[in-house]
């Protein structure tokens, strides 16, 4: 057997972190050393191990799953809301849009979804902060949500607009 045939080839192997990964990669050395074949190796654990294989064999492309993705959450006026997933779109952020309805007028609002990169979260926040702006408005003292409630006449001073976000750990991403 000719166990240097392929002696300066490199190979790119993933482990599955764990015993087994830990057993396989004490020998990478010995390996190396018998055939000439450089070994590198990564331990992942198996999720993550299937997550990248699915990546890498779909795109063709190596996938770095160690940059954390995260996904941010931010509730909205619902007539922000379309610029603002516009505006992340056309930035290459994904951007789901979810009505809904709540909060003190119990108006329309927007819950918007982006899966974005860790690295990637403060510019997103920054995006938001910019189109979804707090501001005060003026409503008739009947239009509060205050029934039978002794009321001035004049109009209420409120906080409307702006964003309330949650930005979340994501432990799997899959998409079908």
């Amino acid at each position: 057997v000719n166990w240097k045939k392929y002696a300066g080839t490199k190979l790119e192997v993933i482990l599955a972190k764990g015993p087994r990964g830990d057993n396989l990669q004490k020998y990478v050395k010995e390996f190396t050393d018998l055939t000439g074949i450089q070994v590198e190796s990564e331990q992942i654990p198996e999720q993550q191990q299937r997550q990248k294989c699915v990546i890498e064999l779909a795109s063709g492309k190596p996938a770095d799953l160690s940059r954390a993705a995260k996904l941010v959450i931010a509730i909205t006026d619902d007539d922000e809301a379309d610029s603002l997933i516009g505006i992340l779109v056309d930035r290459g952020y994904p951007a789901t849009k979810v009505s809904s309805t709540g909060g003190f007028l119990r108006k329309g609002s927007a819950t918007i979804l982006s899966g974005v990169d860790a690295e990637d979260v403060e510019l997103v926040l920054s995006i938001i902060r910019t189109e979804c702006r707090a501001r005060t408005e003026y409503l008739p003292a009947q239009a509060t949500p205050f029934p039978d409630a002794a009321l001035p006449r004049e109009p209420i001073e409120v906080r409307v607009g702006g964003a309330i976000v949650f930005v979340l750990p994501v432990e799997r991403f899959l998409k079908t």
